[in-house]
């Protein structure tokens, strides 16, 4: 937040500076690819890079409970994005409206630079769903075929029912909702 509010203040000190109205278009491009590269390639894209790596190592190690805590590293990465996207849109694009075409470049720009990240965002969901399915069978396998056998005993109470492969799944998709739930928004 900080960064963005400097780059706001650096964009109205700039036009409260600049001569030509002509040039302010071609600077905010400018801007923006300086923006992207350093805060959205650099910072961001280096991030969701290793959350992805983390996140493909979960999925190769079916042995061991995959460790999802790179989850919540996703919701930084996330309001970033946002952030960026914001100030874009508020900030940036509206003073590049006297070109059309440094607009559309702009606009342009903005959205094969979301794209990239959304697709880094999709990839790292996806491979934390793989995994988490990956160790789901994998405790499912210690299932006994004698479990789901009725028991005679009609003093059998329900949480007697719950077999220990059931327990783990239940507890290990509980801890996953739970961190997912915090570290994900929508």
């Amino acid at each position: 937040k900080r960064m963005l509010k400097w780059l706001a203040e650096g964009v109205g000190r700039g036009l409260e500076l600049s001569t030509s109205g002509n040039d302010t278009p071609k600077e905010i491009r400018e801007l923006l690819q300086l923006l992207i590269s350093n805060m959205g390639e650099i910072y961001l894209e280096t991030a969701l890079d290793a959350a992805n790596e983390t996140a493909y190592a979960a999925e190769q190690n079916s042995k061991t409970e995959p460790d999802t805590s790179y989850i919540s590293d996703l919701r930084t990465a996330i309001s970033i994005l946002h952030l960026m996207l914001t100030t874009i849109k508020m900030l940036l694009l509206p003073l590049a409206s006297t070109n059309l075409t440094i607009r559309r470049d702009l606009e342009k720009r903005t959205s094969a630079f979301t794209d990239r990240m959304e697709s880094k965002i999709d990839s790292i969901l996806q491979r934390t769903i793989d995994a988490s399915l990956a160790w789901t069978a994998r405790l499912l396998t210690g299932q006994k075929k004698t479990d789901y056998r009725p028991r005679d005993d009609a003093n059998l109470q329900l949480d007697q029912l719950q077999t220990p492969t059931c327990q783990a799944i239940y507890a290990f998709l509980h801890r996953l909702q739970t961190r997912a739930a915090t570290s994900l928004s929508g």
